[in-house]
């Protein structure tokens, strides 16, 4: 686990073991963890990509952009979690923008996506992609401030696309009703984290598929005489 905190080192250590604790509790256990300062701009820098491409340092099958463990999803629009926002980061690294993040993962930033595409990609999809965008486990949970942000995320998003609302109220487990009521309090700031999200997948799965169109160059060993 790498996080980057803005603190003094008793205060960081202090949330150290508390995570500890925390993960403890639910039968994970982490190896003993040390606190390592930020000493310059550019050592901020390289640590911010390196949590961005961590999957490549630790041997995980993952694309760095889909990891959930990498705070690219937080630093593009894509993830939201609880009120965390990437603006004191960008304070303290100005030359920093979302357009340098996704070149960290060899992305450029992905076009809005079209009221088509996200029809064509369907109600049950969105709150597929809403849950991992919002970090919550299900949508239904009414409790939870993320399910409540992610259900808003895809009602304003998946009726402004044209989804029907019998669709969305079957996707979300909830009633017709409750659908039109929602979509008369759109909440556009959610939506936009969605169909970031929707993009992001998109871009990676156009890479792959790019990889994977490209013709391998293989060499001809000389035939011998």
């Amino acid at each position: 686990v790498h996080a980057l905190v803005e603190g003094d080192r008793a205060s960081v250590g202090h949330m150290g073991s508390g995570l500890a604790r925390s993960l403890k509790a639910i039968g994970v256990r982490l190896q003993p963890f040390h606190v390592s300062p930020i000493e310059s701009r550019r050592h901020l820098e390289n640590t911010v990509g390196y949590h961005v491409r961590q999957v490549e340092h630790h041997g995980v099958n993952a694309h760095p952009a889909l990891y959930e463990g990498s705070p690219f999803g937080d630093l593009v629009g894509a993830r939201q979690v609880e009120d965390w926002s990437p603006e004191r980061l960008w304070e303290l690294l100005p030359r920093w923008r979302p357009a340098r993040v996704w070149r960290l993962v060899g992305l450029g930033e992905p076009p809005v996506l079209s009221p088509d595409a996200i029809r064509s990609l369907g109600a049950f999809r969105l709150v597929e992609e809403a849950a991992i965008a919002f970090a919550c486990d299900d949508l239904r949970r009414y409790r939870s401030k993320a399910a409540r942000l992610a259900r808003r995320a895809v009602i304003t998003l998946g009726s402004g696309a044209g989804i029907s609302v019998e669709e969305l109220a079957a996707a979300l487990g909830t009633t017709r009703q409750t659908v039109l009521r929602r979509a008369l309090e759109p909440d556009p700031v959610a939506a936009a984290v969605l169909e970031r999200r929707l993009a992001l997948v998109e871009a990676v799965a156009s890479q792959a598929s790019g990889l994977r169109a490209q013709p391998t160059s293989r060499r001809v060993a000389p035939m011998r005489r």
